[in-house]
């Protein structure tokens, strides 16, 4: 049997070949996966839009996890969405600041020590949640391993759609 004979290649041959041969192998393998993006606590967010207060007291059945008084605040990107009729834009930042209830005088109540700071982030037209608790601002492991079963699912129930519960008041 005689050798196969060579045939000079053209370069666009050349091309097609190099082109092949990355398709076939790129098919091969799966794309690496991204880690999950984790969120930072948001510095300097009392300075942004404060939109709401509340006070959860002991009669009410989220006083466990939210007692206290807590306070609303949305970067420039969330004020777009509440002032736009509730369509939150990627960048949108909310952060939910929760403080201890604690005497202040005969029937006064005030600020105590800091329970947790919630935040949720826009991003990818979906919301991404963090939690940090106490002053240390430790993140809180629930939410960090499952952020979407912890907080999206009773997000996803907002009224009004979008998975925010806070409204603007003017």
């Amino acid at each position: 049997m005689r050798p196969a004979a060579s045939v000079p290649l053209g370069l666009a041959a050349l091309a097609l070949l190099a082109l092949s041969a990355g398709l076939a192998a790129a098919a091969g393998r799966a794309p690496a996966a991204e880690p999950a993006a984790t969120i930072a606590y948001p510095e300097g967010f009392r300075r942004w839009t404060h939109v709401s207060s509340g006070l959860v007291g002991p009669e009410s059945p989220a006083y466990a996890r939210f007692g206290g008084i807590h306070n609303i605040y949305a970067n420039p990107a969330a004020m777009e969405g509440y002032l736009g009729g509730g369509a939150f834009p990627d960048g949108s930042v909310l952060v939910f600041d929760r403080w201890h209830a604690a005497e202040a005088g005969p029937g006064g109540l005030g600020q105590g020590e800091r329970g947790h700071v919630d935040v949720m982030v826009r991003s990818g037209g979906a919301w991404r949640y963090a939690e940090f608790v106490g002053p240390d601002r430790v993140p809180a492991a629930d939410v960090a391993s499952e952020p979407q079963k912890v907080c999206g699912g009773c997000h996803a129930r907002a009224p009004g759609g979008d998975g925010v519960f806070s409204a603007w008041r003017e």
